[in-house]
């Protein structure tokens, strides 16, 4: 709970200020005081990460003010009556930087990779195991 209420504070704090200046129609620089991680979504831990992928990523939803979740590709969202299955609308009408739609199949996509990456992680660093997982 506290990464995501550092990740809400230093996400606000970016759209405020000038950290992010254009400097032309194809350049970005972003101002931090600390390194980043990895530029990888489904791999990264850290907060000062999210501010850079603000910047490159879409996600399904966001933290907003009040530390509440709101819509970005995802228009809506509800939970089955047995909380074991949460189903998101998507939004239309959304396409990769290479003209690909966005959909069903590429979220699917990207959930199977941050699973993925997830066990390798656990597996690298045998973490599974000691938290009774095999």
């Amino acid at each position: 709970m506290r990464k995501i209420m550092l990740a809400a504070v230093f996400a606000a704090s970016v759209g405020s200020s000038s950290a992010v200046m254009a400097q032309s129609n194809s350049t970005i620089r972003i101002g931090l005081q600390d390194d980043i991680g990895i530029i990888d979504p489904a791999r990264s831990s850290q907060v000062v990460d999210r501010i850079v992928f603000s910047s490159l990523c879409n996600s399904l939803v966001d933290i907003g003010p009040g530390l509440k979740i709101v819509p970005m590709l995802a228009t809506s969202w509800s939970m089955s009556a047995d909380n074991k299955t949460l189903t998101f609308k998507l939004r239309h009408g959304v396409k990769f930087h290479d003209d690909e739609p966005f959909n069903t199949a590429a979220v699917k996509a990207n959930l199977d990779r941050a699973l993925y990456a997830r066990k390798q992680s656990q597996e690298r660093t045998g973490f599974h195991r000691s938290c009774g997982r095999g």
